[in-house]
């Protein structure tokens, strides 16, 4: 009898147990489309100047010097190699000065040396990436 009460407590606290880790089914609720909460003119002031706020005040990501300077060897490289890619289509040189000179006139020691500055660097490198990928164009192969 012993035996028999031992296997019955034990088929009951596992079906308890295998129960209790089975997902629950969610209440049914009713949604009603189309209806909004009514504001107080107080609390819809408040809500439109902290929604002005939000998008007056652009927060500004830390950008680290390690992906600063990964950038950097990343646009100069992009930079070469459309050059090296103009040169074979035209025979000169007709990579844009203004690039080049965007590029050459950061100093690294000083863009990476203040949180705002590298700001500024990610900023003007990220404007050169985007006119090397205009001027690049697409590519398409038929493999």
């Amino acid at each position: 009898m012993r035996r028999f009460g031992y296997l019955v407590m034990t088929a009951l606290l596992t079906t308890a147990t295998a129960a209790a880790a089975q997902p629950r089914a969610a209440r049914a609720t009713k949604v009603v489309r189309g209806t909004h909460p009514t504001l107080d003119p107080a609390a819809a002031a408040i809500l439109a100047d902290a929604k002005a706020f939000v998008k007056s005040s652009e927060r500004k990501e830390a950008v680290s010097t390690v992906a600063v300077l990964q950038e950097y060897q990343r646009v100069g490289r992009a930079l070469l190699l459309l050059e090296n890619e103009r040169r074979e289509q035209t025979g000169a040189e007709s990579l844009d000065a203004e690039m080049q000179m965007a590029f050459r006139s950061i100093k690294l020691d000083d863009a990476i040396a203040t949180p705002e500055r590298r700001a500024e660097t990610a900023k003007v490198l990220d404007e050169l990436r985007s006119k090397i990928d205009r001027l690049r164009g697409i590519a398409m192969t038929h493999d």
